[in-house]
């Protein structure tokens, strides 16, 4: 992660959402919503947390991270988690606070439900982060079988018998979301390694980090 951050890759996507991020605040007193997504291993996690890094940094005391996994009601669940995460994006974009609940995974149980605060800045990271309201996206992308290498590589034998499943799910979500996500993904085959592309007409960057 050292080493993302101190990409010239890294920098020029940062100095992009800062733009992005201060244009923002100089219109609306409503919070900057950066949503990271992409499939499972495409890079989200390692990505967000260099740019949290440095946005609390730049921004100290301004800064929320909504994790979407937190959401997801277990391996079966990604389609449940993004309706919920839909719901809870439309209150925090209107500076609303948003009840929710974590899901323990290893007892397919609820815990006890919470309230989001908005802050002027959050950050949501998940598969399904851009199907809610946001200010402005980041899409991860890389190659299938990079991607489940560094997923196994990180979770191990936990993820391993459940990456098919939660692979079907993935890709019905980018079907039942096709108007967004399809510009998306014909885009993102003319990425190379530790590009970055911002989409015309969007706030919405391909990446692959």
């Amino acid at each position: 992660m050292a080493a993302l951050r101190a990409s010239a890759f890294f920098d020029e996507l940062y100095a992009r959402l800062r733009e992005d991020i201060d244009r923002h605040r100089t219109r609306s007193t409503e919070p900057f919503i950066l949503a990271i997504d992409g499939r499972s291993g495409s890079g989200k996690t390692t990505l967000r947390q260099a740019l949290c890094g440095q946005l609390a940094r730049d921004y100290p005391g301004q800064l929320a991270l909504f994790t979407l996994d937190d959401i997801y009601p277990g391996w079966d669940g990604l389609r449940a988690g993004v309706n919920e995460w839909i719901v809870q994006a439309a209150l925090l974009a209107s500076g609303r606070p948003a009840p929710f609940a974590r899901r323990d995974w290893e007892h397919s149980r609820a815990l006890p439900e919470e309230l989001f605060t908005p802050a002027p800045i959050i950050v949501a990271e998940g598969v399904g982060a851009l199907t809610g309201a946001h200010s402005a996206g980041l899409w991860c992308t890389s190659p299938a079988d990079i991607r489940r290498e560094r997923a196994l590589t990180r979770d191990g034998s936990t993820y391993e018998p459940h990456w098919q499943r939660w692979a079907d799910q993935e890709e019905q979500l980018l079907k039942d979301f096709a108007c967004m996500y399809s510009p998306l993904l014909s885009a993102a085959d003319a990425l190379t390694e530790r590009t970055f592309h911002k989409l015309a007409r969007s706030t919405t960057y391909l990446i692959r980090p």
